[in-house]
């Protein structure tokens, strides 16, 4: 009897917890399209289902890059939050013939975009990971904004807290990632290039102490207009923000 206690107590305690599970995207999956496998991924990120019947707190998104490359044009939009013990992971396809470089490209909207090509909006315990082995293989690139220095952002993060972004390229975006008013906000091992509206990496009226937020081990490039001389801040902080091992190079542009 006690055998049978400590099992059933066991199980109770699975089916409590749950477990973590993986899903897929892949514009190109031809299956079913419930997000289960690769062959049966959903093929958009707005197909994607979050919470209780799809992506939730554990969970791992697996974006296919192809074999060398894929390009999707379509905004992310997080619909769930993680915990502290459970984040949410966004990630680049870590098998073979989906680990290539996903490449998000924002070109169609010319110079409109407004909000964030991945959005974490008043999200909690979210990864967003760029990572194939030591290589960055998420690109987000063209998210642009001409009338609106702080309207098109590569990642958003407005209200969100413990957002983990890493070995991203973002190129020829207005800004990098932007947040505010949160705390436990990461950005590591990313390159940005031509960064050219208000921030590379704006962490607004966040909150915290000592380390609460970091910003580390990135590349940072900014344009400046070559006429004025005026351009994008390579980072903006509020409260408790370390800073270091990072790189900032600025380039003129008469643009």
């Amino acid at each position: 009897m006690k055998k049978i206690s400590l099992i059933a107590l066991f199980l109770s305690l699975s089916f409590a917890h749950g477990y973590a599970a993986n899903w897929y995207v892949d514009r190109d999956a031809a299956g079913a399209n419930n997000g289960t496998s690769w062959a049966n991924a959903w093929t958009s990120f707005s197909n994607v289902a979050w919470g209780s019947n799809g992506v939730k707190a554990g969970d791992t998104l697996y974006i296919s890059g192809g074999s060398s490359s894929k390009t999707y044009t379509s905004r992310l939009v997080v619909g769930a939050n993680g915990t502290a013990s459970s984040r949410i992971t966004i990630r680049v396809g870590q098998d073979a013939g989906h680990n290539g470089e996903v490449i998000m490209d924002f070109s169609s909207l010319g110079e409109s975009m407004d909000g964030g090509a991945i959005e974490c909006n008043s999200r909690s315990y979210i990864t967003i990971d760029g990572s194939v082995g030591s290589s960055r293989r998420l690109t987000i690139k063209n998210v642009r904004n001409s009338g609106n220095n702080t309207a098109a952002k590569a990642i958003s993060a407005a209200s969100g807290s413990y957002i983990t972004v890493q070995y991203l390229n973002i190129d020829n975006c207005s800004n990098g990632f932007r947040s505010s008013y949160g705390t436990g906000f990461i950005v590591a091992y990313c390159n940005l290039t031509n960064i050219r509206g208000d921030s590379g990496i704006g962490y607004v009226q966040c909150e915290g102490t000592w380390d609460a937020n970091l910003i580390h081990h990135n590349h940072i490039g900014l344009l400046a207009n070559s006429s004025t001389k005026y351009g994008p801040d390579g980072v903006q902080i509020g409260h408790g923000v370390s800073i270091h091992d990072n790189t900032f190079r600025v380039d003129m542009t008469s643009q």
